[in-house]
């Protein structure tokens, strides 16, 4: 290099060739291919280095990666094979495949060297499987590690062995394993004791063989071994744990000598599997149990020992007292992995009948209430299933409060809505004693559009006005000011009709389950209207059908608004006379909207009912709706859950036959378009385009007929706006829409008005009874 010149290129004088790296690579290859090879090749750590620096085409340099491990693989060299060994084990565990190059893995495992057969041992243990063929090669590579001086040799082929194991491999492996169990070297012992755990689940008849030598393990002074040897019986417990009662001797007297705490965790884990099969040994712990909790100080223990003792004595013992004690010291801990794990054994007991009359639990409700409100998931539903557990009817109303609260906090309310819905409907709402309050709260649950349980809500709402029939009243008239878009048309008997109100431009508040569940409580039960019929029987029929967000919800809403609206108009003669007219007005206007649906339900619902509300005298005749009021002669009852699986099946007749040969779907010559319903002139490919190119149609005539409070009608121009227009007209429309919405943000919610008169009537109720 002395001749050089500066520059990348050599000079001419020098001895070696140009093209510098190039060059020295060639040179090298013609001196020694070994060499070369050794100095060119990429390690681990260059190649995890490359993959980072090549962000977004990693991709692209892997398979560059793997095209050199597959010249690498070849190599007669065994360490550059082993280096390539490894970073294939590598792009194993990041989703490659290395299933080419697993006789290369065997070939690195049978190397002397520890350092060069390491790698092959890793990569066996990731890649290998029950289906590779070449893992019956590694049965003499194991045998013969098996008997190396070293012992981590040993223990490397031991470790690969519990991972690739396969039945095969076991039986012919187990004899030389199984004489490890008394080998010189603890670590060795200790190893073995655990890969036989995994030789018992691949092959389960190798347990017989191997149960003398490893049951003498429980005697072995080394804490490592007995601590393998104990936790290998516990595993094998959780299987079976009637075929380990005769270690019952040697377990309680390692309990009772042992000082190490993970050993007794591991001890009482096992008698808690042990002592529900033999009656004497609960007494015969009570001793080291009571000893365990008096004296350790490790929390990990005491945490088990309660476990113990809350799962496996006998109640009412004085010992379990100590435990509950003891767990209430967790409950009220400040740190978060005791409080989850109190509140887990408290939601365990507490499941065991009467535990909870003969270990009162102070401040039990308080502490789990708060708990609710951890971040931490876990610990918040385990503290929601354990309220569930504890609340009585004295203490249901302040939990719902508490949950309400929290729901409205967190993100994830529907965790606590479900658990008040659990906690209401159980046993029959047994705990519900107000059910105004009750209907109120699923009002309010409602109001979540988005949540889970909103069918559930809407079921609920529904049974209860069933089967309570003293809250009809109210829940009426709680269904109606939920079904009502306009707040302030609730204070007013004629607000619809002295006020400019355009119902269409309102929107929902509640989710569309349970507004059909309102829908259907509204027009099965209006006979039970708390106000003046005259002025609740419009209202209804409005909120029912006139808005035209009823028209966006699905089918199945729309025909129980439609149907509601009609019962409500059926029952006007007799209720409300004097709302006859107007009703069967309400229903001619607004049901030809319905009729023209592209959903058959909807649109054959809507074409009867109009038709019945016609009648054969005309429209003009509204005695014709009197003819209806037989449907409401008989109450409707609640039918219980089994009712209909009572039913005999008449003779010959066969559920499972279908009463009509299914027709195959006609093939389509041509492909369905999809027309415009803005455009008259557009091609209705369907029947369901064809409805709505007549939807479109109706749209002109009904927002003619709206008033508009501006008189541009250019698709351009931004009406609409709050701020005012020009001229004095803007002015003084802009100032009465402003004193509109001021008056308008004074009323109150609809559920708060509910909320004062079911206040107003239990305050009246009280006076009354003073």
């Amino acid at each position: 290099l002395k001749h050089c010149c500066g520059t990348r290129e050599l000079c001419p004088k020098s001895p070696w060739p140009r093209r510098g790296t190039d060059a020295l690579s060639a040179r090298l290859l013609r001196v020694s291919p070994t060499l070369a090879s050794m100095v060119f090749e990429k390690s681990l750590t260059a190649m995890v280095k490359g993959i980072r620096a090549n962000r977004g085409k990693e991709s692209d340099y892997i398979n560059t990666c793997v095209q050199e491990i597959q010249k690498e693989v070849a190599s007669k060299n065994l360490q550059t094979k082993s280096t390539a060994v490894l970073k294939l084990a590598y792009l194993n565990m990041i989703g490659y495949d290395m299933s080419w190059a697993t006789f290369s893995v065997v070939e690195v495992m049978s190397h002397n060297k520890f350092a060069i057969k390491r790698p092959g041992y890793l990569a066996s243990a990731i890649c290998f499987t029950e289906t590779t063929d070449v893992g019956l090669l590694t049965i003499n590579l194991f045998k013969k590690d098996f008997g190396s001086k070293s012992q981590y040799e040993s223990g490397m082929a031991i470790s690969c062995l519990s991972s690739i194991c396969t039945p095969q491999i076991s039986r012919d492996i187990l004899s030389d394993l199984s004489s490890m169990l008394s080998s010189s070297r603890a670590y060795l012992r200790k190893k073995t004791v655990l890969c036989l755990y995994r030789i018992f689940l691949k092959d389960p008849p190798a347990l017989r063989t191997c149960f003398p030598r490893l049951k003498e393990r429980l005697s072995d002074e080394d804490q490592g071994v007995l601590t393998a040897s104990v936790n290998t019986f516990l595993e094998l417990a959780r299987k079976n744990a009637r075929n380990y009662l005769s270690l019952v001797p040697q377990l309680y007297h390692i309990l009772v000598n042992t000082t190490n705490n993970w050993l007794s965790i591991k001890l009482l884990k096992l008698f808690q599997l042990l002592c529900p099969l033999e009656p004497r040994l609960p007494a015969k712990l009570v001793e080291p149990l009571t000893n365990l909790l008096n004296t350790t100080k490790a929390a990990s223990v005491e945490f088990e020992a309660i476990r113990t003792v809350l799962r496996t004595l006998p109640e009412g013992t004085q010992l379990a007292s100590l435990a509950v004690e003891k767990l209430q010291v967790f409950l009220n801990s400040s740190d978060r992995n005791l409080r989850y794990l109190a509140l887990e054994v408290f939601r365990e007991a507490l499941e065991q009948p009467g535990f909870r009359e003969r270990y009162p639990v102070a401040d039990l409700h308080p502490k789990v209430l708060c708990c609710i409100e951890e971040t931490d998931p876990t610990a918040r539903m385990v503290a929601l299933r354990l309220l569930d557990l504890i609340v009585t009817p004295s203490s249901f109303a302040d939990a719902v409060k508490k949950l309400m609260e929290f729901s409205q906090k967190s993100l994830c309310a529907d965790e606590f809505h479900k658990t008040i819905l659990r906690i209401g409907s159980r046993d029959c709402y047994a705990l519900v004693e107000d059910f105004a309050w009750y209907l109120l709260i699923l009002a309010d649950i409602s109001r979540s559009l988005d949540s889970e349980h909103a069918g559930e809500v809407a079921e609920q709402f529904t049974d209860i006005i069933v089967r309570v029939a003293g809250v009809r009243p109210y829940a009426v008239q709680l269904a109606l000011s939920l079904l009502d878009r306009d707040p302030s048309a609730a204070s007013s008997a004629t607000a619809a009709e002295d006020e400019d109100i355009n119902p269409s431009t309102a929107s929902l508040e509640i989710a569309p389950a349970m507004l059909g569940a309102c829908a259907w409580v509204v027009g099965e039960f209006h006979r039970d209207f708390e106000g003046e019929a005259e002025v609740c029987f419009p209202k209804a029929v409005k909120a029912l059908i006139a808005a035209k967000s009823v028209r966006e919800m699905e089918p199945a809403i729309q025909t129980l608004c439609i149907w509601s609206a009609f019962k409500v108009t059926l029952g006007a003669p007799e209720h409300a006379p004097g709302a006859a007219a107007e009703l069967q007005a309400l229903l001619l206007a607004h049901l030809p909207g319905f009729v023209t649906s592209t959903h058959p339900d909807v649109s054959e619902r809507a074409t009867l009912a109009l038709h019945l509300t016609s009648g054969p005298g005309g429209a003009s005749d509204p005695s014709s709706l009197a003819v209806g009021g037989q449907l409401f002669a008989e109450p409707l009852l609640p039918v219980a859950a089994g009712t209909q699986k009572a039913m005999t099946i008449p003779a010959g007749l066969d559920l499972d036959v279908p009463f009509f040969a299914p027709e195959e779907a006609p093939v389509a010559s041509f492909a369905p378009m999809r027309a415009d319903p803005t455009d008259p002139y557009a091609l209705a490919a369907t029947y369901k385009d064809d409805l709505g190119f007549l939807a479109a149609q109706e749209a002109p005539h009904a927002s003619s007929s709206t008033p508009s409070g501006t008189e541009h009608s250019s698709i351009f121009y931004l009406g609409g706006t709050k701020d005012g227009a020009s001229g004095a007209e803007g002015q003084g429309v802009g100032g009465s829409s402003v004193a509109a919405g001021a008056q308008a943000a004074a009323k109150l919610d609809p559920l708060e008005q509910m909320r004062q008169k079911l206040a107003a009537a239990r305050a009246g109720a009280q006076a009354a009874a003073k």
